[in-house]
């Protein structure tokens, strides 16, 4: 039993000092804010596809693991030049410690949605107090360099889009002074639409035939003013025309008047057509009103005067020639002012006909060209269009770019969230705390089994008269058995109730408590470090003080010997 306690206990002892390899994982997702998944199109989210796409080469680059290894004093002194910079050998044994490294960090990443993949670094390695801290390290790197090179990645999609605006700002400009230059050559029309150029043409006739029509009926009162005026100059009527008995010369005048003013209207009415509302026909009703209120006092003032001789009456009539001159002039004068203001506006109408007659002709002359070009403008204004719209995409693309490097500013465009922390998650994988326990148990049965095979080998006790016999040979005529006395009864007592359970309960206990420490630091090394931390100061302490003491005493021996 205690050569078996004692060779499962050194098993188990001897088991820490076989090297161990651990391995070590840390887990965290990476994730796309809803804000910046939400952009339109969604820069942050293709550049979340690109980085996943290209994740082990970026966690594995230089720009992650040199600064690691410089913080983790993993480099060692490397060879420097004059300026300070490394050597090619230098950079050389540098490459080759982070091959080293990172050959035994193992990448794997999986898609938990559409905008979430979880990502799982595994290390391992022999150096269990490096192999927490680098993956820390890697792991913030790593995020160090997404979130660099995203916001490089956006700034320069920006920076693009925003150069591309203004290139196209200037095609657009360029564009737009040829076909305003177009424009300009052919005012009113579409070049790129030969609808325009009919429109325009027939448009141009409609203004000459109206302006046309409106000369005709110009003319016309012209015509009728100008006859007005004609037959104004002939009034009075002379005196010696025949008229009815009773009535004045004054009357008969009046009634003369008042009878060719009805005759020219009903003129007026039969052959130019003109209604009771035309201004001509209105004037002649108003002058007609004027000598029927004349001749109505006319002839109330001739009932109540004596009839006067004839040299009276040729005073009369001369004295009667100015207050119908007086009657007349107003209608005339503004008859004058009417005729000279159409007369004007006749004018003016000739002058606008004859220009949109030389814009007919030019519309005329311009016809053919316009429509032999009109694919050539048509191109023109799709390039037109095209380099408007190719703006818009690039301003708002801009835009875009800034709503994504303002979110990702605020850290709010791919979120990085720790599951696993890797000294949590750090277990050794070789040796197997299985394999460990049965060959310790397998060393301890093995060395009981030849302590008991030599045991039984080396001992040359009789334990039987049989044994007697065969060693000596000789017939046995008498035995006498084993006298025990009550000291030695009472001494094998003790030895076999209370020594032998002693000891065998130490050897259990050394061989459970070397198992247990050698199973706790082989499955569970965090916890085992936690536990053995207590008896390590402890030592420590007592190894302090013993060299203190040995200190004293050498120190006390040096004064007493001077």
């Amino acid at each position: 039993m205690v050569p078996f306690c004692l060779a499962t206990t050194a098993a188990f002892v001897a088991s820490h000092y076989i090297p161990r390899v651990f391995e070590a994982t840390t887990t965290f997702e990476q994730t796309n804010d809803p804000v910046s998944v939400n952009l339109p199109p969604p820069l942050v989210t293709s550049s979340f596809d690109y980085f996943l796409s290209t994740l082990e080469q970026d966690i594995k680059s230089g720009e992650v693991i040199y600064p690691i290894l410089n913080s983790l004093s993993l480099l060692g002194e490397l060879e420097t030049d004059a300026d300070g910079q490394l050597t090619e050998a230098a950079i050389t044994q540098r490459d080759a410690i982070a091959q080293f490294y990172t050959n035994d960090v193992k990448v794997a990443a999986w898609r938990k949605g559409k905008f979430a993949s979880r990502i799982e670094l595994r290390y391992v390695g022999s150096n269990r107090a490096v192999m927490g801290r680098f993956l820390d390290m890697m792991k913030s790197g790593y995020k160090q360099l997404v979130r660099r090179r995203l916001t490089e990645k956006l700034t320069d999609a920006r920076d693009w889009y925003a150069d591309q605006a203004e290139v196209e700002r200037a095609s657009l400009e360029e564009i737009d002074g040829r076909v305003a230059s177009i424009r300009l050559q052919y005012p009113g029309i579409d070049p790129a639409n030969p609808e325009s150029i009919a429109i325009g043409l027939n448009s141009i006739q409609t203004q000459i035939a109206n302006l046309n029509r409106a000369n005709s009926r110009l003319e016309s009162q012209i015509a009728a003013r100008e006859d007005f005026l004609t037959k104004s100059k002939s009034f009075p009527v002379p005196l010696n025309e025949p008229s009815r008995p009773g009535d004045s010369g004054q009357a008969a005048w009046l009634k003369q008047a008042l009878s060719a003013s009805e005759r020219r209207v009903e003129s007026l009415r039969l052959e130019r057509g003109m209604t009771l509302r035309h201004p001509d026909i209105l004037a002649e009703q108003q002058l007609q009103h004027k000598y029927r209120e004349q001749l109505s006092v006319e002839l109330t003032s001739n009932a109540t005067e004596q009839p006067a001789d004839s040299n009276d009456m040729m005073g009369l009539a001369d004295v009667l020639t100015n207050p119908m001159q007086s009657l007349w002039m107003p209608a005339v004068t503004q008859v004058e002012m009417d005729l000279s203001a159409k007369k004007e506006q006749l004018s003016l109408n000739k002058e606008e006909s004859a220009q949109l007659g030389d814009r007919l002709g030019q519309f005329v002359n311009l016809k053919s060209e316009l429509l032999d070009n009109r694919q050539d403008f048509a191109r023109m204004q799709e390039e037109l269009d095209r380099a408007r719209n190719e703006l818009e995409t690039y301003q708002t693309l801009v835009v875009q770019c800034d709503q994504s490097l303002t979110v990702e500013n605020e850290n709010r465009g791919i979120l990085f969230t720790d599951v696993d922390l890797p000294g949590k998650t750090m277990l050794p994988i070789s040796p197997m705390a299985k394999t460990v326990l049965l060959l310790s148990i397998m060393a301890g049965l093995v060395t009981g089994a030849v302590f008991v095979i030599l045991a039984e080998l080396f001992d040359r006790r009789f334990r039987t008269t049989a044994q007697v016999i065969r060693a000596l040979g000789l017939p046995l005529l008498e035995n006498v058995s084993e006298i025990i006395t009550e000291q030695q009864r009472r001494k094998r007592f003790r030895h076999q109730a209370v020594v032998v359970p002693i000891v065998i309960t130490c050897m259990a206990g050394l061989v459970i408590a070397s198992g247990s420490a050698s199973y706790l630091s082989l499955t569970n090394p965090h916890k085992y470090d936690q536990l053995m931390s207590v008896p390590r100061s402890t030592w420590a302490d007592i190894s302090t003080g013993s060299q203190d003491l040995v200190g004293g005493a050498s120190e006390d021996t040096e004064g007493s010997g001077s």
